[in-house]
């Protein structure tokens, strides 16, 4: 499968129409997840994500996201001073690395940016990610004003966590996640922040033979107000590739 085709489902359709994943603990959980279905419903968000990891990487690899149903998606991923776009409007999805603007599917293996590219291909939007780790989290989680807190559950973890270490150019072969702490904080009654803590062991390639601890800190802001601005080289791939 290409990976235009893994992205269209994750990133677009499933953000406007699926509700949020069934929910374990929903009772106490049920103020959090009001408001990820509050998110999901606004139709429009930014995420400023940064990824941590540690030892391996000397920067945070850091993505910004703009979702707004309506206009369509625009990312930038940010990985040592190199940087990977991508944007999506209306089932077609572009990138741009060092060269021009072309369909994520035509990328291929010889690309420099390739594992970027296939990391941000496989990339759901953020709240999604929030109902996965909610109903991911195991019992004796903590809630305080606003803020829940808990360990996740080591399969779903793995699954989270993955995406991240591809992103930095670790092998995944084998890898074993030893633990992980997730935490979501509401402010007025939306996610403001989701921070998730993974160590984890068993990569190969630049992380091998080591624990590696990698901290995500996801926030969002201009909840409902979020107009997403397309650059124009890319928008003019994306017309040409609807009017074929």
């Amino acid at each position: 499968m290409t990976p235009s085709k893994r992205l269209l489902p994750a990133l677009l359709f499933l953000a406007a129409s699926l509700p949020c994943l069934p929910a374990r603990g929903a009772g106490k959980d049920a103020e959090l997840l009001t408001g990820i279905q509050k998110l999901r419903e606004a139709g429009s968000y930014t995420w400023h994500t940064e990824l941590r990891i540690t030892p391996g990487v000397a920067t945070p690899v850091v993505i910004d996201g703009s979702y707004n149903s309506s206009q369509g998606l625009y990312v930038k991923i940010t990985a040592e001073k190199h940087s990977v776009e991508l944007a999506a409007r209306s089932g077609v999805v572009v990138a741009r690395s060092d060269g021009e603007w072309r369909l994520v599917k035509k990328f291929t293996r010889s690309d420099l940016d390739h594992s970027m590219i296939r990391g941000l291909a496989d990339m759901k939007l953020p709240h999604i990610d929030l109902a996965e780790v909610q109903s991911a989290w195991r019992s004796g989680r903590n809630k305080t004003a606003g803020l829940f807190e808990g360990q996740v559950g080591l399969n779903a973890a793995r699954k989270l966590a993955t995406l991240l270490l591809q992103q930095a150019g670790a092998r995944l072969d084998g890898l074993s996640v030893n633990t992980s702490n997730a935490a979501i904080t509401l402010s007025g009654g939306l996610p403001d922040q989701l921070v998730m803590n993974t160590q984890f062991s068993g990569a190969q390639g630049p992380l091998s033979s080591r624990t590696v601890q990698v901290v995500q800190t996801t926030q969002f802001t201009k909840v409902g107000a979020t107009e997403v601005q397309i650059p124009l080289e890319a928008e003019a791939v994306i017309v040409a590739a609807q009017i074929r």
